[in-house]
């Protein structure tokens, strides 16, 4: 298993290196996508991750400052292994993920979701995820968007994949042609037929009666006939698969006959073949031009090219199924500045009549149609249409806010795309307004009533300090001190917080950089979030944080010890991954660790063992000398069991005198297994002194491996099961491994 992981690993990278993508160019397609999903999920940030050998490199970022990340120990390090989308509400609850450090560090990742991309239906070398700091449900429509998404990534990667093999083929028919190289007589000839061989789109020179006088390979291919069948046959003839068509006077027409009976009316007509080899429907361009002679209306002939353009035409599909569910307008302007896409939340929210639209009209005309109806206010509408296209119609990205006629706030966000053209979100940001503007004028008021405010404050049983707009402090309590034990004067009015923590880091009770600190503090809050922390201080105190962004810049802190309530907290999960009597893990906390070590060992090829264990002639301890008296028996055998073993590895009780160990990490040789099993049968079996009287127990251990070929948890406890009895049919007092046994046991 771990040897057909790596050739999967191995051929991957190939994929990769061949795309030449990791640590490109920047491309403004791919901004494009991760700003917009990043607006669909409501998510802060997105990325296309582009996944190396041992590092993840950025292609596009949205919100994210990082430009790569070391591959292991991240979200889309597991991703690239997956086959469909990955999801963590919560990487807090997630046992893949909780201890990595994105999720423990500074940066405090709680919620990802992250598709695979593949670039030939094989490979998986890049992903595309969202990301928050706050945990987030995921509904079936959010799956379906990030899928998506990663549909629209992996078009751009095909797109670039085509391009390297076209360059490719070029330099090839160019090492031809050096070793071939035509007379100066034969050149014209020579090239024409060149140009018709290598070209990916077919071409037919058809005869007035729509014989077929030449064609070349492409044109067979994409009509799926053999060659041999289209020498001087006639295309009505043909079974191409080709759908019928609306000619001029209303009826169904074979577009092949259509061409040579009417060539006028096909010049540039998308049609779809059914009945393709590989069961896909594909979609066809077809462009025509007639051969006349001079003064002739009658034409000669027809040369009739064909394009493939399926893959484009599934790409526009996608991007207007992403255009369509986008939650805000969306629009799209070619690179003559011509409106190709819009949604119908973009019609809504600029109030845009559909018969306008649907003239496709340029972007200057829909500025001046904006303009003249007074969308951007009084004034001269030529001078504020010239005006606004030169600010955002030059190809610059660009982002700002506007007040419509009805009285709705649009944010609109311009993004240029590299071969020309643009897209332009639209979302209504009225409500978020008209509550920020709700909250200026709470402050405004709070202000005016500054020294309540003070009294309010220095009566609240948390500690509460605040802090203005350049971070520096203007107010707090008496608690706020107490809490941290800072003494009366220690705080003074217009210090800033990276003074205040120097403070702190001189006494030993912060032990990260200030600076940092506040940095990452002010970035959060600048985006509107209410950050929470738990801080321990050195006397043992736990102190929760709530940190909340105020309007007008500055935050509110709020401090309470929450002492007693944490450690009520982790008493109870404590309790429920332990067992009470021997402190040891319980069958829950077992569970979770034998998935865990099945998850390493199918993935990164990490073996290790488990050990079931009972203890023999138990029974006869309880009888005789009482429960007492076993329950310390218990508790000294689940003691000697920690002994024998590492800290990584984990010993439980599973109830009554049943044990188990899972012993990580081990060879996939049976000797050391076998060691620490005859270790555990000696050390259970030497004399526990209990209320005076020595008890003499012995154990049977049952052993089997945890690796690749077995992914059922059930059927690896089975196996330690069957080895386990067949130590106590021998007699009890030994150990046996699953593989030892004979066949049929």
């Amino acid at each position: 298993m771990a040897l057909a992981q790596a050739q999967i690993e191995t051929e991957r990278l190939d994929a990769l290196r061949r795309l030449a993508i990791f640590r490109s160019e920047r491309q403004p397609e791919f901004d494009a996508v991760v700003s917009n999903v990043a607006h669909l999920l409501n998510c802060p940030m997105s990325v296309v991750s582009i996944v190396h050998e041992e590092d993840i490199w950025f292609k596009a970022t949205f919100g994210l400052g990082a430009t790569e990340v070391p591959r292991e120990n991240s979200f889309c390090g597991q991703t690239i292994l997956s086959d469909d989308v990955v999801i963590v509400p919560d990487a807090t609850k997630d046992e893949r993920f909780k201890d990595i450090p994105l999720v423990t560090g500074d940066f405090g990742a709680r919620f990802y979701l992250g598709c695979p991309v593949k670039v030939d239906g094989k490979h998986r070398i890049a992903t595309i995820c969202v990301m928050d700091t706050k945990p987030h449900p995921v509904s079936e429509s959010d799956v379906e968007h990030i899928k998506n998404a990663a549909r629209v990534v992996e078009g751009l990667v095909k797109a670039r994949k085509t391009e390297i093999d076209l360059r490719e083929a070029l330099s090839r028919s160019q090492n031809d042609r050096r070793e071939d190289t035509p007379s100066d007589t034969d050149r014209p000839e020579f090239l024409a037929r060149t140009t018709l061989e290598t070209s990916r789109d077919g071409i037919l020179f058809l005869d007035p009666s729509g014989h077929i006088r030449s064609f070349n390979p492409a044109a067979a291919s994409l009509l799926e006939c053999p060659e041999a069948s289209l020498v001087e046959a006639r295309v009505q003839d043909l079974q191409h698969g080709l759908e019928d068509i609306i000619s001029a006077d209303g009826s169904m027409a074979n577009p092949l006959a259509l061409a040579v009976s009417d060539p006028d009316s096909i010049r540039d007509r998308e049609v779809r073949a059914t009945g393709s080899a590989n069961g896909q429907d594909k979609w066809l361009r077809l462009g025509v031009k007639a051969v006349r002679e001079a003064n002739r209306s009658a034409h000669d002939g027809v040369v009739l090219s064909l394009t493939d353009i399926t893959s484009d035409k599934q790409q526009t599909e996608t991007l207007q199924a992403f255009f369509d569910n986008f939650p805000g307008g969306l629009v799209h302007y070619n690179s003559q500045l011509q409106l190709t896409y819009w949604n119908e939340e973009f019609e809504r929210l600029l109030n845009m009549p559909r018969s306008f639209l649907e003239q496709r009209p340029n972007l200057k005309e829909v500025i001046r149609f904006l303009a003249d109806r007074g969308d951007y206010g009084p004034g001269d509408p030529g001078e504020i249409a010239a005006d606004r296209l030169d600010r955002y119609g030059a190809g610059s990205q660009h982002a700002y806010e506007r007040r419509t006629r009805e009285g709705k706030v649009l944010e609109i966000r311009g993004t240029p795309l590299p071969g020309g053209g643009n897209v332009s979100s639209f979302l209504d940001i009225t409500a978020r307004k008209e509550m920020e503007g709700m909250l200026v004028d709470k402050e405004k008021f709070v202000r005016s009533r500054l020294d309540e405010l003070e009294a309010i404050i220095a009566n609240m049983r948390q500690g509460v300090s605040v802090f203005d707009d350049q971070g520096r402090i203007k107010l707090w309590n008496r608690h706020f001190l107490e809490l941290f034990g800072r003494a009366d004067g220690e705080i003074k009015r217009g210090m800033s917080l990276v003074e205040v923590l120097e403070l702190e880091k001189q006494r030993g009770e912060f032990n990260e950089d200030p600076v940092a600190f506040d940095a990452t503090l002010r970035r959060q809050l600048d985006a509107g979030e209410v950050v929470k922390a738990k801080f321990k201080h050195i006397n043992g105190r736990i102190i929760g944080i709530v940190r909340t962004p105020l309007p007008d810049g500055g935050w509110v802190g709020t401090y309470e010890d929450i002492t007693s309530r944490e450690m009520a907290t982790e008493r109870i999960t404590y309790a429920a991954h332990h067992d009470t009597l021997t402190g040891l893990a319980n069958r829950t906390l077992f569970n979770l660790k034998l998935e865990d070590a099945i998850t390493r060992a199918v993935h990164f090829g990490e073996t290790s063992d488990l050990l079931m264990i009972d203890l023999d002639h138990f029974k006869p301890v309880n009888d005789t000398y009482g429960h007492d008296a076993g329950d310390t028996l218990l508790r000294l055998a689940g003691a000697r069991l920690k002994e024998c073993v590492r800290s990584k590895d984990t010993v439980a009780r599973l109830g009554g005198d049943e044990f188990a160990i899972i012993a990580r990490n081990l060879s996939e040789e049976q000797e050391l297994v076998c060691a620490i099993a005859k270790r555990i049968v000696e050390a259970l079996m030497m004399p526990y002194e209990i209320n005076g009287n020595m008890i003499e127990v012995s154990a049977s251990v049952g052993i089997t491996a945890i690796s690749a070929t077995e992914k059922s948890a059930n059927e690896i406890l089975k196996k330690a099961d069957i080895a386990l009895y067949a130590v106590k049919n021998e007699g009890r007092n030994g150990f046996r491994h699953f593989d030892d046994l004979p066949p049929g046991t």
